[in-house]
Protein backbone atom coordinates (compact mmCIF):
# COMPACT_ATOMS: atom_id res chain seq x y z
CA UNK A 1 0.00 0.00 0.00
CA UNK A 2 0.83 3.31 -0.33
CA UNK A 3 2.95 5.30 2.45
CA UNK A 4 2.10 9.28 2.14
CA UNK A 5 5.17 11.20 3.28
CA UNK A 6 5.19 15.17 3.88
CA UNK A 7 8.32 15.18 6.53
CA UNK A 8 10.39 12.63 8.02
CA UNK A 9 8.64 12.39 11.32
CA UNK A 10 5.80 10.94 9.52
CA UNK A 11 8.35 8.08 10.15
CA UNK A 12 8.45 8.04 14.33
CA UNK A 13 10.98 5.98 15.77
CA UNK A 14 11.50 4.76 12.15
CA UNK A 15 15.00 4.72 10.68
CA UNK A 16 14.88 2.19 8.05
CA UNK A 17 12.28 1.56 5.51
CA UNK A 18 12.27 -1.59 2.99
CA UNK A 19 9.96 -2.03 0.41
CA UNK A 20 7.67 0.64 0.82
CA UNK A 21 5.95 3.09 -2.30
CA UNK A 22 6.24 6.46 -1.37
CA UNK A 23 3.99 9.03 -2.05
CA UNK A 24 5.57 12.70 -1.64
CA UNK A 25 3.15 15.38 -2.14
CA UNK A 26 5.11 18.14 -0.25
CA UNK A 27 8.47 19.26 0.27
CA UNK A 28 10.02 16.03 2.50
CA UNK A 29 12.74 17.21 4.74
CA UNK A 30 14.64 14.66 5.77
CA UNK A 31 15.81 15.92 9.61
CA UNK A 32 17.47 12.39 10.77
CA UNK A 33 19.21 9.81 9.69
CA UNK A 34 17.60 6.92 7.43
CA UNK A 35 17.67 4.80 5.12
CA UNK A 36 15.70 3.33 2.21
CA UNK A 37 16.03 -0.18 0.86
CA UNK A 38 13.98 -1.27 -2.37
CA UNK A 39 11.62 1.77 -2.23
CA UNK A 40 9.40 3.77 -5.01
CA UNK A 41 9.53 7.20 -4.41
CA UNK A 42 5.94 8.94 -6.41
CA UNK A 43 6.69 12.50 -6.31
CA UNK A 44 4.32 15.82 -6.92
CA UNK A 45 5.37 18.06 -9.39
CA UNK A 46 7.45 21.45 -7.70
CA UNK A 47 8.12 19.07 -4.57
CA UNK A 48 11.95 18.75 -3.52
CA UNK A 49 13.23 16.29 -1.00
CA UNK A 50 15.98 18.23 1.23
CA UNK A 51 18.33 15.85 3.51
CA UNK A 52 19.31 18.70 6.64
CA UNK A 53 22.31 19.37 7.62
CA UNK A 54 24.42 16.88 9.32
CA UNK A 55 22.15 13.86 8.42
CA UNK A 56 23.00 11.09 6.53
CA UNK A 57 20.40 9.28 3.77
CA UNK A 58 21.04 6.17 2.18
CA UNK A 59 19.01 4.97 -0.91
CA UNK A 60 19.77 1.38 -2.30
CA UNK A 61 17.54 -0.22 -4.81
CA UNK A 62 15.08 2.22 -5.38
CA UNK A 63 13.73 4.93 -7.86
CA UNK A 64 12.62 8.25 -7.79
CA UNK A 65 10.32 9.59 -10.14
CA UNK A 66 7.16 12.34 -11.32
CA UNK A 67 4.64 12.13 -13.94
CA UNK A 68 3.17 14.76 -15.51
CA UNK A 69 5.35 17.59 -14.42
CA UNK A 70 8.89 17.69 -13.07
CA UNK A 71 9.75 17.58 -9.52
CA UNK A 72 12.62 19.81 -8.07
CA UNK A 73 14.95 17.25 -7.39
CA UNK A 74 16.71 16.16 -3.90
CA UNK A 75 18.70 19.27 -1.96
CA UNK A 76 21.55 18.44 0.23
CA UNK A 77 22.03 21.56 2.54
CA UNK A 78 25.78 22.41 3.94
CA UNK A 79 27.72 21.64 6.46
CA UNK A 80 27.73 18.74 5.54
CA UNK A 81 24.60 16.80 4.28
CA UNK A 82 25.43 13.04 2.68
CA UNK A 83 23.82 10.78 0.22
CA UNK A 84 24.34 7.85 -0.58
CA UNK A 85 23.19 6.21 -3.64
CA UNK A 86 23.31 2.60 -5.01
CA UNK A 87 21.54 0.56 -7.70
CA UNK A 88 18.85 3.38 -8.06
CA UNK A 89 16.93 6.00 -9.95
CA UNK A 90 16.47 9.44 -10.42
CA UNK A 91 14.18 10.90 -13.00
CA UNK A 92 12.09 13.87 -14.15
CA UNK A 93 13.66 16.21 -11.73
CA UNK A 94 14.33 19.89 -12.64
CA UNK A 95 17.85 19.13 -10.71
CA UNK A 96 18.46 15.35 -9.60
CA UNK A 97 20.82 16.54 -7.06
CA UNK A 98 22.08 19.48 -5.57
CA UNK A 99 24.97 19.74 -3.15
CA UNK A 100 25.47 22.62 -1.12
CA UNK A 101 28.91 23.80 0.66
CA UNK A 102 31.20 20.65 2.22
CA UNK A 103 28.02 18.23 1.05
CA UNK A 104 28.86 14.27 0.81
CA UNK A 105 27.59 12.48 -2.12
CA UNK A 106 28.21 8.91 -3.38
CA UNK A 107 26.52 7.30 -5.92
CA UNK A 108 27.36 4.01 -7.45
CA UNK A 109 25.34 2.24 -9.86
CA UNK A 110 22.97 4.37 -10.47
CA UNK A 111 21.08 6.06 -13.47
CA UNK A 112 20.08 9.85 -14.22
CA UNK A 113 17.25 10.01 -16.43
CA UNK A 114 15.27 12.87 -18.28
CA UNK A 115 15.90 15.12 -15.78
CA UNK A 116 16.88 18.87 -16.70
CA UNK A 117 20.47 18.45 -14.54
CA UNK A 118 21.34 15.55 -13.23
CA UNK A 119 23.81 16.64 -10.46
CA UNK A 120 25.02 20.71 -9.68
CA UNK A 121 26.78 22.30 -7.18
CA UNK A 122 24.74 25.42 -5.06
CA UNK A 123 26.79 28.37 -7.38
CA UNK A 124 29.86 28.91 -5.80
CA UNK A 125 30.17 25.89 -3.54
CA UNK A 126 32.49 23.14 -3.14
CA UNK A 127 31.26 19.67 -2.27
CA UNK A 128 32.48 16.12 -2.22
CA UNK A 129 31.88 13.54 -4.37
CA UNK A 130 33.90 10.45 -2.54
CA UNK A 131 32.34 7.68 -4.39
CA UNK A 132 31.17 7.81 -7.84
CA UNK A 133 31.15 4.77 -9.91
CA UNK A 134 29.21 3.21 -12.81
CA UNK A 135 27.01 5.52 -13.30
CA UNK A 136 24.84 6.06 -16.53
CA UNK A 137 23.62 9.96 -17.38
CA UNK A 138 21.05 9.51 -20.30
CA UNK A 139 18.01 11.07 -21.58
CA UNK A 140 15.27 8.79 -23.27
CA UNK A 141 12.98 10.61 -24.42
CA UNK A 142 11.61 14.44 -24.11
CA UNK A 143 11.88 16.19 -20.65
CA UNK A 144 8.57 16.50 -18.90
CA UNK A 145 7.41 20.71 -18.29
CA UNK A 146 8.51 21.91 -15.23
CA UNK A 147 6.13 24.55 -12.87
CA UNK A 148 10.04 25.55 -11.64
CA UNK A 149 12.62 25.76 -13.96
CA UNK A 150 12.93 25.92 -17.49
CA UNK A 151 15.99 26.23 -19.91
CA UNK A 152 14.65 27.62 -23.07
CA UNK A 153 14.98 25.22 -25.95
CA UNK A 154 15.89 22.05 -23.67
CA UNK A 155 14.08 19.51 -24.57
CA UNK A 156 16.73 16.97 -23.63
CA UNK A 157 19.05 16.86 -20.54
CA UNK A 158 21.11 19.60 -20.29
CA UNK A 159 24.06 18.45 -18.60
CA UNK A 160 24.67 15.43 -16.78
CA UNK A 161 27.15 17.28 -14.31
CA UNK A 162 26.87 21.19 -14.02
CA UNK A 163 29.94 23.02 -11.85
CA UNK A 164 29.18 26.88 -11.38
CA UNK A 165 32.26 28.39 -9.57
CA UNK A 166 33.57 25.50 -7.48
CA UNK A 167 36.04 22.41 -8.16
CA UNK A 168 35.80 19.02 -8.27
CA UNK A 169 36.90 15.42 -9.11
CA UNK A 170 34.14 13.22 -10.83
CA UNK A 171 34.77 9.95 -11.06
CA UNK A 172 36.78 7.00 -9.29
CA UNK A 173 39.79 4.94 -10.28
CA UNK A 174 38.83 2.37 -12.45
CA UNK A 175 38.72 -1.18 -11.16
CA UNK A 176 38.94 -3.67 -14.34
CA UNK A 177 37.05 -1.39 -16.24
CA UNK A 178 34.12 -1.73 -14.42
CA UNK A 179 33.61 1.28 -12.57
CA UNK A 180 33.11 3.73 -15.86
CA UNK A 181 30.66 6.34 -15.50
CA UNK A 182 28.27 7.18 -19.08
CA UNK A 183 27.13 10.10 -20.46
CA UNK A 184 25.12 9.56 -23.10
CA UNK A 185 22.07 11.41 -25.48
CA UNK A 186 22.75 14.69 -23.56
CA UNK A 187 22.97 18.13 -24.98
CA UNK A 188 26.21 18.75 -22.46
CA UNK A 189 27.68 15.79 -20.49
CA UNK A 190 29.90 17.55 -18.42
CA UNK A 191 29.60 21.20 -18.29
CA UNK A 192 31.88 23.30 -16.35
CA UNK A 193 31.31 27.19 -15.81
CA UNK A 194 34.05 29.35 -14.48
CA UNK A 195 35.06 25.79 -12.56
CA UNK A 196 38.03 23.62 -11.66
CA UNK A 197 37.10 19.97 -13.12
CA UNK A 198 39.86 16.66 -12.52
CA UNK A 199 37.56 13.79 -14.30
CA UNK A 200 38.47 10.23 -14.85
CA UNK A 201 36.77 7.32 -15.82
CA UNK A 202 34.23 8.50 -17.74
CA UNK A 203 32.69 8.14 -21.42
CA UNK A 204 30.76 10.33 -23.38
CA UNK A 205 28.71 9.22 -26.57
CA UNK A 206 26.18 10.75 -29.04
CA UNK A 207 26.17 14.46 -27.05
CA UNK A 208 24.50 17.49 -28.42
CA UNK A 209 27.21 20.09 -28.10
CA UNK A 210 30.36 18.59 -27.17
CA UNK A 211 31.98 16.27 -24.28
CA UNK A 212 32.99 18.58 -21.57
CA UNK A 213 32.65 22.57 -21.87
Amino acid sequence: NGLDVYASDKFPGLTVIIGKQILVNANFIINKDMRFFNCLFKIAPGVKIEIATEKTVYIYNSKLWSCGFRWKGILLTANPAKLILNNSSIENADIGVQCGQNCIFESTATTYNKNQVCIQNVDGMNFSLNKFVNNRFTCTGNLLSSPNLQIPGAIKTYAGIKITNGSLTIGTAANNGKSVNTFSGLIYGILSVKANLYITNCAFEDLGIVDVN
